[in-house]
């Protein structure tokens, strides 16, 4: 349950309201998604990092990118 209400289209919206990229199509083809949140060009993968633990000491450990985003968003 909790599955399916992450994925319909007004929970999608109210994250697209605190800076998470939509996976809804029909959320994310609004004019205000359109805007905020750009089609990407070049999706890479996890190689273009260097890998897994790469990925996970420059991006997810304390203090890394992702807390810095958030601080910076005040989340």
């Amino acid at each position: 349950m909790l599955k399916l209400f992450l994925q319909a289209a007004e929970a999608q919206q109210e994250f697209a309201k605190v800076g998470f990229r939509p996976v809804d199509e029909t959320v994310a083809q609004t004019k205000e998604n359109t805007d905020k949140y750009p089609k990407v060009q070049n999706l890479g993968s996890v190689k273009d990092f260097g890998g897994w633990n790469a990925v996970q000491a420059k991006f997810f450990e304390d203090g890394a990118v992702f807390d810095q985003i958030q601080a910076k968003i005040k989340r």
